[in-house]
């Protein structure tokens, strides 16, 4: 009934009981401008808390980002070394195109500047500058690290140098501005442009200066290195990007988005050079001073004793001209006529100390000269003089042909020293060969010993001031001799008897044959 109907809909607790049993046609609409404010605001609160959480950057973050990139937004980094001179690094990178652009500058007095990304040489990749082949260019080499080795070029990153790139004016600095395009990501890695705190890794280089116009040179080992962190947000803009410009009022460039260097460390090559220094003594000094032993001591002990230091100076040059061999793209194929020609030389010498030792033993126990005594006495000098050779080759191989003069000087002096000594040894030894002649028995047959009954006279007393007659009887005795035993005879068996002067025999033995 309508009376009902309108007594119940008036009872203030009939409106509650329909609250509470109806809440959908109790619900409360908010107001279309309440639920925007609401929202707009609950989406900044979030994007802060995920830029703070994440790194993304805001709203102001990309404003203040995109009012930059008219002046290509960039990380500036900047070392200065123990004399004061700067390395600067500003980097910018494009999201649009991944696109890395840099200046880059350093001193010349280093032969060559680099920069890589990652927290070490492995697997980074690096833009490596020195001077082209006119001497007033930049050559920019893009390589990749596959260790602390040399890094290698490769031709799959393409990098534009702007024509602001070259020496300074007074020859003291390098200067590039260059993009490598589509860089963010290589074979071996990436650049995160998220990084607050992305790694970086310098270099220059120590040695003599490379000079070439090939992006493949070959560049010597740093000399000092180093590792620092970029700022990549404040690096990487949405445009097209390009080269930075210095950031300084003064038209300089100072650091900003990035840390100061550490682990700095100042390096050395102490390799090639003591692979230089053992492989001339070895074969300069050592193997020619085992060999004069032999002619004017005619010792075979002292000959084997040196000889066997030098193949030890020798194998210690070889190791470490092996390990040299992984640091550089140019000697890690071993296809250099040094390395063909010390390879062989090694070979060689295990060969000339395997014969050398076995026809020692063999002589000893048959006496008789075998096949390989005669290899080993030819062998021998061919080895000294090949690796006298190798060590000029060396030097040019090292890009040290300059010390080839010095190498050749001391070669020859080293040579004519040990020729004036066997000169001389031969000159005396001809002398001593014609004494028994005058009345000597010192080269007799079986040692010092006097034939016939008087003792050899003085010349005077022989010969005669004035010239005379040539008594000769002094020699008689030794016409009666038989003739000296065979090469071979057992030392220590009696051959003959001798009847000297006194008219009493004995008994003569050969010395040993050695």
């Amino acid at each position: 009934m309508p009376g009902s109907a309108s007594t119940a809909s008036s009872d203030p607790r009939c409106e509650a009981d329909s609250r509470i049993h109806n809440p959908v046609a109790d619900t409360i609409t908010p107001s279309p401008t309440l639920l925007t404010t609401a929202a707009r605001d609950f989406v900044l609160l979030a994007t802060a808390v995920a830029g703070l959480l994440f790194g993304i950057p805001t709203d102001a973050q990309q404003l203040e980002r995109r009012a930059n990139d008219a002046n290509h937004a960039s990380s500036t980094f900047v070392y200065s070394d123990a004399s004061g001179l700067n390395l600067t690094f500003a980097l910018n990178a494009a999201t649009s195109t991944g696109d890395l652009c840099f200046h880059m500058s350093a001193p010349a007095a280093y032969s060559w500047v680099g920069v890589g990304t990652g927290k070490q040489m492995r697997d980074s990749l690096m833009f490596i500058a020195y001077t082209d082949s006119s001497g007033h260019g930049i050559t920019l080499s893009p390589r990749i690290a596959t260790g602390n080795s040399e890094p290698t070029y490769t031709a799959s990153k393409n990098v534009t140098v702007e024509t602001s790139s070259g020496m300074a004016d007074d020859q003291s600095t390098y200067v590039v501005d260059a993009c490598c395009h589509n860089c963010t990501t290589w074979s071996r890695g990436s650049l995160d442009l998220m990084s607050k705190t992305a790694p970086f890794i310098f270099a220059l280089g120590g040695g003599y200066a490379t000079v070439s116009t090939s992006p493949a040179a070959s560049i010597e080992r740093h000399e000092v290195f180093g590792s620092f962190t970029m700022d990549m947000q404040q690096a990487t803009s949405d445009g097209a990007g390009g080269v930075p410009q210095p950031n300084a009022p003064n038209g300089t460039y100072v650091t900003s988005g990035a840390s100061l260097a550490t682990g700095l460390k100042q390096d050395n090559n102490y390799g090639p050079p003591l692979h230089a220094l053992v492989m001339c003594l070895a074969f300069v000094l050592v193997f020619p001073f085992g060999a004069l032993l032999l002619r004017v001591l005619e010792s075979v002990k002292w000959h084997a004793g040196v000889q066997i230091i030098g193949f030890i100076i020798a194998f210690v040059g070889v190791a470490s001209g092996i390990y040299i061999a992984t640091m550089y793209n140019k000697s890690k194929s071993y296809s250099s006529a040094h390395q063909v020609l010390g390879l062989l030389l090694t070979v060689a010498l295990l060969v000339q100390l395997s014969f050398g030792i076995v026809h020692h033993r063999l002589y000893k126990k048959h006496q008789k000269p075998t096949i390989m005594g005669r290899i080993h006495k030819y062998l021998g000098p061919s080895i000294i003089l090949l690796g006298i050779v190798n060590g000029g080759l060396g030097f040019s191989f090292a890009n040290r042909s300059n010390r080839n003069v010095p190498y050749i000087i001391v070669v020859v002096l080293v040579a004519l020293t040990f020729a004036a000594i066997v000169f001389f040894k031969k000159r005396r030894g001809n002398r001593r060969v014609k004494a028994p002649q005058n009345g000597g028995g010192e080269f007799a047959y079986g040692g010092p010993q006097t034939y016939g009954g008087a003792a050899p006279q003085p010349y005077d007393a022989v010969y005669g001031r004035e010239g005379g007659a040539i008594p000769l009887s002094h020699m008689s005795s030794q016409a009666s001799m038989p003739p000296p035993p065979p090469y071979g005879a057992r030392a220590g068996t009696p051959l003959y008897t001798h009847e000297n002067g006194s008219g009493i025999s004995r008994e003569v033995t050969p010395r040993p044959m050695v």
